[in-house]
């Protein structure tokens, strides 16, 4: 899936103080999107269509693409379109205003994959996250994935 959205702001808010409240909703939230988006095959690009602007803007949304294991750990930075986008193994292209050239960016990513597949681990508890890394042995080459999902203790998942 193609997003063409300089992202919903979170990440240019200044530091926002979550109560435990708010951080229990945005984590239900994390967990379902990610869910929802691991279940229906969805890899998400996101195309900045006014290029990058400012330099530490640019690559600020790495500060907050590990996953979050426990509600308590979100910021609101967790949120943000291109930590999703990150977390679903797709690319953020945040360096240009030329959608044609970024869109065809994205489709010849798109069209060379491959499909690993293993059964999840069952989880202790409800979300459970699990960090998944893929690493190649050849200089030179990267391998992007989902870099997690969440477990359920009743039921086996496919990541």
């Amino acid at each position: 899936m193609v997003w063409i959205s300089p992202g919903w702001g979170i990440l240019e808010t200044p530091r926002v103080e979550l109560s435990s409240k708010d951080q229990q909703g945005l984590f239900e939230s994390i967990v379902g999107i990610s869910t929802g988006m691991r279940r229906a095959g969805i890899t998400l690009y996101n195309i900045n269509p006014v290029g990058s602007g400012g330099g530490v803007m640019k690559s600020y949304y790495k500060d907050f693409v590990k996953g979050v294991k426990t509600a308590n750990q979100v910021r609101i930075g967790n949120v943000a379109l291109q930590v999703f986008t990150y977390q679903s193994g797709g690319l953020v292209l945040n360096s240009s205003n030329d959608l044609a050239a970024e869109i065809t960016t994205c489709v010849n990513d798109a069209n060379a994959f491959y499909m690993l597949s293993f059964e999840g681990a069952i989880g202790d508890g409800p979300n459970e996250y699990h960090a998944l890394e893929v690493k190649v042995d050849k200089p030179g080459l990267e391998a992007r994935t989902r870099s997690g999902y969440y477990a359920q203790p009743d039921q086996i998942q496919k990541p």
